[in-house]
């Protein structure tokens, strides 16, 4: 007999004196919660003498609730059972502060409770009903898609204009008498993009804390199962694609691309659940979805969908929710998730494609040939390329030997000063963080404008345009797609800044851009730039992305990370 029960199933019964105790502990977790007038005392002294709890019963009700977040919930005899009697104490050695510093994050309950009364609902539902949730899905993923791609194609929009807004005021003195303002355009690139810095770090700061940063780290979290108050809320949204456009046309060293993947996350996740908080009201067609395992879906198929939304990769988006997001995944999401990238990618090229100008010719309207919302241009036909050679490959060994070192060094920079930050700028001093954010951009701006004079001195980094021309008028069609990058719009990124009339400055062409058109002048211009101005260029540039990363902004790392490669 006793050989029966330990093979058999662990939901066993339980004597007179076990039903006592649960009866005390539910009590006592059950009684503060209806205010009661029973004491606290009262209630542990019943649980002390039953046995359920070994505490003292003159303990406070701080203490007490300290106590139970000190307690490990252990799989229970008695199913749905949990608490002081379902588990064992274990004390970790925390402190107080870390110990409610845990006690603010809760878990997601991805397990799907098979009990008789749940079997048997689902058992009385029609057919119909599960025909009618499949359809529902489907529709889910088709508008987690097309709103990703609006919300990215609205911000690559904004984004343009702003960024040919500032330079038009920024430049507009060099027009105008190039040889007597030295001091203008340096202080209005630094007034504009503080001011455009400070907006984005307001809509994070006063507005909503969870918008900071790329919020990939926390999108993972929820995938993983933590529940963080704030992170897919509309208003987290909203501060997230707003602080973003005016983030990165402030000049700051940082992408738009993990943003784009939180702002995925955040739609899969409103539109599945159907639920509008503001205006206390939900969608009853969306019952279905509001279980924390079909938000954790629609939250990885919004996360695919900004991917592709951001890379223009609709299977990457969804190997990125497989393998970097989700530790659980449905077969049957994987082509929901793959559709709802493709509508991503595809809303976003029409909007950029037919709004932005300079993105195509006039006679090309309608075609789709904007990849993503990064744009670094296209390469000349590789046929025109002599391939490599054997003697090359020690020099690209070398190469990612070198960008491996640097990349360790920035995360071990970014390690300090993240510690740094969390105790001298913690988020409990939102006046702190603000004026973190606008004196990092002050300082980016100072730097950038500062070199771009410096190396002006004797026209050091002047250099002539007409090899750039020259390559473009010699170009054909066959290896140069001009209708994806025209070359009117890579020469306008040219900037003359106080060289003679014919050239060009290579420094202000690296600093007064943004960090996108940087890498297409390091990737596409055919004429060598002087190894001084590239070599201050990376090593001030590395810098300022390793101190931005942090501050109280949206922002993302690939674009530095991939400017600072090139």
């Amino acid at each position: 007999m006793s050989g029966d029960q330990e093979s058999g199933p662990p939901f066993t019964s339980l004597g007179e004196d076990e039903e006592r105790k649960v009866e005390v502990v539910e009590e006592a977790e059950e009684e503060p919660r209806r205010r009661s007038t029973v004491t606290w005392a009262s209630i542990l002294q019943e649980a002390k003498k039953a046995g359920a709890i070994d505490a003292p019963a003159e303990i406070s009700a701080e203490e007490f609730r300290d106590m139970k977040r000190d307690t490990v919930t252990r799989p229970s005899a008695v199913p749905g059972m949990t608490g002081l009697a379902a588990g064992k104490k274990h004390h970790h050695g925390l402190t107080l502060a870390q110990k409610r510093r845990e006690a603010q994050y809760v878990s997601y309950d991805f397990d799907v409770q098979e009990s008789t009364v749940y079997l048997s609902s689902r058992k009385r539902l029609k057919h119909s009903y599960h025909k009618r949730a499949e359809v529902a899905s489907w529709f889910i993923v088709f508008f987690v898609g097309l709103f990703t791609g609006m919300a990215a194609g609205v911000a690559d929009v904004a984004l343009y204009y702003l960024v040919q807004l500032k330079f038009a005021i920024i430049l507009d003195p060099l027009s105008n008498d190039p040889a007597d303002v030295y001091y203008k355009p340096v202080l209005l690139f630094i007034l504009f993009n503080g001011v455009l810095v400070t907006i984005a770090s307001s809509f994070v700061v006063f507005i909503e804390p969870c918008a900071a940063g790329s919020g990939i780290p926390e999108i993972k979290s929820i995938l993983n199962g933590t529940r963080l108050p704030g992170v897919l809320r509309a208003k987290t949204l909203v501060a997230k694609m707003t602080g973003v456009v005016f983030s990165t046309a402030g000049g700051l060293p940082i992408g738009k691309e993990g943003p784009m993947i939180h702002s995925g996350s955040i739609l899969g996740a409103g539109l599945s659940q159907g639920t509008w908080h503001y205006m206390g009201k939900k969608a009853d067609f969306l019952e279905p979805f509001r279980r924390d395992s079909e938000k954790r879906d629609y939250v990885a198929a919004g996360a695919a969908a900004g991917v592709s939304a951001a890379f223009g990769a609709p299977i990457g988006g969804v190997l990125f929710a497989v393998e970097e997001g989700a530790s659980f995944w449905r077969q049957s999401m994987t082509w929901k998730s793959f559709f709802g990238a493709m509508i991503s990618a595809t809303i976003l090229q029409i909007i950029t494609g037919q709004i932005i100008p300079g993105k195509r010719k006039e006679s090309s309207y309608g075609i789709l040939q904007t990849p993503s919302s990064v744009e670094f241009g296209q390469f000349r036909n590789a046929n025109t390329f002599a391939p490599p050679t054997i003697g090359e490959i020690p020099f690209f060994v070398l190469e990612g030997l070198v960008l491996g070192v640097v990349s360790g060094l920035f995360c071990k920079l970014q390690e300090k000063i993240t510690i740094w930050r969390m105790r001298f700028i913690p988020g409990s001093k939102p006046l702190r963080r603000w004026a973190e954010a606008i004196f990092v951009s002050l300082l980016v701006s100072s730097v950038g404008g500062g070199f771009s004079v410096l190396f002006s001195i004797n026209n050091y980094a002047c250099s002539p345009k007409e090899q750039v021309v020259e390559f473009f008028n010699l170009t054909s069609s066959t290896v140069y797609n001009q209708s994806l990058f025209p070359p009117s719009e890579y020469m306008g990124e040219l900037r003359q800044f106080f060289c003679p009339s014919g050239q060009y400055n290579e420094a202000a062409t690296l600093w007064f851009q943004q960090s996108e058109a940087a890498i297409r002048q390091l990737f596409h211009n055919e004429q060598r730039m002087k190894m001084g101005i590239v070599a201050v260029y990376f090593i001030t540039y590395w810098f300022l992305a390793c101190i931005t990363y942090g501050i109280a902004v949206p922002s993302g790392l690939f674009v530095p990370s991939l400017c600072t490669g090139a």
